[in-house]
């Protein structure tokens, strides 16, 4: 008598099937995911500005006097500079790949001061963080009094 044996495995098809699965799945994700991508580096440089914002406010006020921040090279995404007459007291890194930062503010410029009071000189000043795709962002208002207000952006440059 012959033994029927079992066989083990997947048949062609099934992998087939598999495959097909994967591939749709990966086709809905992969936009998704790079638009996360863009969304975090948008949120982690608006912290890194923040932070160097609050650091220059906060600088101004421990030494009793004024304290510049100053665009490097003219261009707020390559990155800022904190100073104190004239001396270098810290530099801020450029905007990563696809984030830029920008003045918005009637005032325009690439520079702006906190006094020793760590109030701002002018009267306000207003910054925008937008990823590549432009729909990403996040705008920064720095109130006469030096604090910071955020808000989500839909549409930079507008």
């Amino acid at each position: 008598m012959r033994r029927l044996t079992t066989q083990r495995g997947f048949t062609l098809i099934e992998l087939l099937i598999v495959v097909v699965l994967v591939a749709i799945v990966a086709t809905i994700a992969v936009p998704g995911f790079g638009r996360l991508i863009e969304s975090n580096r948008v949120s982690s440089y608006t912290n890194t500005v923040l932070s160097a914002f609050s650091f220059a406010r906060t600088e101004a006020i421990r030494v009793g006097e004024s304290i510049d921040v100053v665009a490097n090279g003219g261009d707020w995404s390559a990155g800022f500079l904190i100073e104190q007459g004239g001396s270098l007291v810290r530099e801020v890194a450029p905007a990563p790949t696809g984030v830029t930062l920008k003045k918005t503010d009637s005032a325009g410029g690439v520079q702006f001061s906190f006094r020793a009071t760590g109030e701002l000189l002018e009267p306000e000043a207003e910054f925008e963080v937008c990823g590549s795709d432009g729909s990403t962002g996040v705008k920064l208002e720095l109130l006469g009094g030096g604090l910071v207000q955020t808000d989500t952006i839909n549409a930079c440059g507008g």
